[in-house]
């Protein structure tokens, strides 16, 4: 309704006087979109930080995170990194990126990439929230929940108090959320005045890109799983393909969660007590088409406004899409805050954000039913890799 509101006023302003219309946007549209994000920017370090710190505490005690959570995590992040490349380059046939011709040696490059992965570390605990330095926040988060496991029963009460601050801020941000249609109407508005509706209208291509992201990495870790499961691709997804449906039709992880873990545990033959422990460990770090949809969105954003870039943007850009994606609480609104930080990170206009909500909402249906299905394929491969997957119950399982 925001978007249409915009259009149809958009259109039939024109035939309003342009100094009336400069006025309106200098006095009302410009303070309401630059508000509203200050006011996301206000809350957006601090939801970081408690959210992987909550998430990364609820993934179980420090002795299944001892036995299970290492192995796990660094094949997540190495499964991450790996779908973050390759995407980044499924898309350079498809869009143009313009580097920079500053830094053009190879020592330029290198120290300039030295320096994007020595700023991750923090100087002290404060400046990161105030420089907005959001890689650095991820980073204090990931020691921090990983302290908050290893002292075990010590830790109780922080345990609960990070998961109270999680639960906190994603209601501030909730709220904050309520104002996104006010947000999109004034941007939107006050693009069509200006004449800058040109990268809105090309949001085809990077809907486009993501779909033939999506549908890649899924193909591929079906395959894979089958692959090592040893069992035929078709009967792999004849298990999976009931909640599939769900995702896709509903677009909502939640109401697929029980019928996943279920098929996990009695058609695929997962240990109860491991799925109770991966699945949300997944939930929280296996985002893999989370960091496909960043990458690409990234990529055709730079191309559309003629971002000039360099090998050190790139890098950081990957770094944040990993990161971010860790990042992401399952609220309404979560989406536009990582745009936010992401987008100002790497030097990308705020109107950008447009463009990204837009094509999330025509992407988000398909995100959510491959994101189902590539969950349930993670756990069980982790499973038999574990030894954690019994192998009668999977066989009835694929025969039934």
């Amino acid at each position: 309704l925001a978007f249409l509101a915009a259009a149809l006023l958009g259109v039939t302003g024109q035939f309003l006087p342009e100094a009336f219309r400069q006025t309106l946007g200098d006095a009302l549209l410009t303070p309401l979109s630059e508000g509203f994000l200050g006011l996301l920017k206000t809350f957006s370090g601090i939801m970081i930080l408690v959210s992987i710190c909550s998430g990364m505490t609820g993934m179980g005690n420090q002795e299944n995170f001892l036995l299970h959570g290492k192995s796990v995590f660094l094949r997540t992040a190495l499964i991450s990194a790996f779908v973050c490349t390759g995407t980044m380059a499924l898309v350079q046939p498809f869009v143009h990126l313009r580097f920079s011709r500053a830094m053009q040696g190879d020592s330029g490059q290198i120290k300039a990439i030295l320096k994007v992965l020595f700023d991750i570390l923090p100087s002290d605990p404060v400046e990161p929230f105030r420089s907005g330095n959001y890689l650095q926040i991820v980073v204090m988060a990931l020691l921090i929940g990983t302290g908050l496991i290893a002292i075990g029963e010590k830790g109780e009460r922080l345990r609960g108090l990070m998961d109270d601050a999680a639960a906190l801020m994603q209601q501030i941000i909730s709220s904050v959320s309520t104002l996104i249609p006010l947000f999109v109407f004034a941007l939107l508005l006050q693009q069509i005045w200006l004449g800058e509706t040109e990268i809105l209208i090309s949001a085809w291509k990077p809907v486009a890109l993501i779909y033939l992201a999506y549908i890649s990495v899924s193909v591929l870790m079906w395959l894979h799983s089958a692959f090592k499961l040893h069992c035929s691709p078709i009967r792999l997804m004849k298990l999976v393909f009931p909640p599939f449906l769900i995702g896709l039709s509903t677009a909502s992880s939640l109401s697929a969660m029980a019928m996943s873990m279920e098929i996990c545990e009695k058609k695929l033959g997962a240990d109860r007590k491991l799925v109770s422990f991966l699945y949300p460990m997944d939930s929280m770090l296996y985002k893999p088409l989370s960091i496909a949809y960043f990458t690409v969105i990234v990529c055709v954003l730079a191309e559309s406004y003629d971002l000039k870039i360099s090998w050190p943007w790139l890098l950081t850009a990957g770094i944040l899409c990993l990161l971010l994606s860790v990042a992401v609480p399952p609220i309404p609104g979560a989406g536009l805050m990582v745009y936010s930080v992401l987008f100002s990170s790497l030097g990308l206009p705020a109107d950008a954000i447009m463009v990204a909500t837009a094509v999330e909402m025509v992407s988000d249906h398909l995100y959510t039913g491959c994101t189902v299905i590539l969950h349930i394929f993670h756990i069980a491969c982790e499973a038999d890799r574990l030894g954690s997957l019994d192998r009668a119950v999977f066989e009835s399982g694929r025969s039934g």
